[in-house]
């Protein structure tokens, strides 16, 4: 009759060491709560095993015992004379059996710290200590570790049993390498930006910055020229606008004329557009004496002589500002010699034409 029984009646090193001291040929299945496996004997040694659940593709005979050693409940039957399909040379059971015994003692004290292949471990962040040891096995823990991964893959990517892989990183573990981490949560893939199309009429956001203070108008810039008189100064002669982390006003520049170089250099143009050649020094007295408009066939763009004007150096621009303040056509001619005099590049004609239509 066959031989069967349960987990709980009749331990398994008991099973295996009467079917070696009887010398005994077949196959002992074992079924229980981790699983099945199987133990093929030749005379009483061992010639084959398998296990349903063994992480590693080609188990050992011993890795295989241990494997079947940590069932805690089951039943075994033995099959006598069935064969195995792939018998290897015949081993004598107590080196299997005794390798597998020592393999669950060691289990015992790594399932303390590794309950199962399911656990995430990843790299920590520091290291506790000064250095660490690392051989080549470890370094290929580290490496499958990676930014995260289970226990059970490690073991897969380094072709692993359950036990040496769980070794593997407890040694990590107790290095201060790694760490165990949560599973990390599935990643949402960015929604697609689609931007807003703007419609005719829609208002602009009012979050976006928008300058309130136009400088279109000729008398806003000789405003600010005027000011450097009155202003007071923001910046020593000896200190640059972008130690203060700001971009100096007109006063500022007007304070350090000196040392500040100007924006344009002699003979720059000022602008492409030029009046024209044919503006006579008759026109520019008519200016001088308050003319109501340009008599030029040009039309003035007080804006684009605004931004001109803004570009002219500072003591250029003292200049510009006392010639519009001028109550008499001397005082005039003498601020814009002084121009002249600091800026050849600017167009007097132009400037004519400016200040006669700030006076209109």
């Amino acid at each position: 009759m066959a031989l069967s029984g349960t987990l709980d009646t009749f331990a398994l090193p008991d099973v295996l060491r009467l079917l070696a001291s009887t010398a005994k040929t077949g196959r002992l299945r074992i079924t229980g709560d981790r699983g099945s496996g199987s133990v093929w004997m030749d005379g009483g040694e061992v010639v084959a095993a398998e296990l349903a659940s063994a992480v590693s593709q080609e188990p050992s005979h011993s890795e295989v015992v241990f494997g079947l050693l940590r069932f805690t409940a089951g039943s075994f039957t033995f099959e006598a004379e069935a064969s195995a399909p792939n018998a290897s040379m015949p081993e004598p059971l107590e080196p299997v059996l005794g390798a597998a015994e020592n393999m669950l003692v060691e289990w015992r004290a790594i399932e303390e710290v590794i309950p199962s292949l399911d656990i995430w471990v990843g790299l920590c962040p520091v290291l506790e200590g000064p250095d660490v040891m690392v051989d080549q096995m470890r370094w290929r823990g580290i490496a499958a570790i990676g930014s995260g991964a289970q226990i059970g893959a490690v073991a897969e990517t380094l072709d692993l049993n359950e036990i040496d892989s769980c070794r593997l990183v407890k040694e990590l573990l107790e290095l201060g390498l790694v760490e165990f981490i949560d599973e990390p949560a599935g990643l949402q893939a960015p929604a697609s930006f689609e931007p807003t199309p703007v419609e005719a009429g829609d208002e602009l956001d009012e979050s976006m910055p928008v300058d309130d203070e136009p400088r279109d108008e000729p008398e806003a810039l000789l405003d600010e020229l005027d000011a450097l008189d009155q202003a007071p100064t923001f910046l020593d002669a000896d200190e640059s606008a972008s130690d203060n982390g700001t971009e100096p006003s007109l006063a500022a520049l007007a304070s350090t004329e000196d040392s500040i170089d100007p924006l344009l250099s002699p003979g720059d143009p000022l602008d492409d557009r030029d009046v024209d050649d044919d503006s006579t020094a008759a026109e520019s007295e008519d200016i001088f004496a308050g003319a109501a408009a340009p008599t030029g066939d040009d039309e003035l763009d007080p804006a684009e002589m605004a931004r001109q004007l803004a570009n002219l150096s500072p003591k250029a621009a003292k200049a510009v500002a006392a010639a519009a303040k001028a109550t008499t056509d001397a005082e005039r001619d003498a601020a814009l010699a002084a121009v002249e005099a600091e800026d050849d590049s600017v167009n007097r004609g132009l400037l004519l034409k400016f200040l006669g239509s700030v006076d209109s």
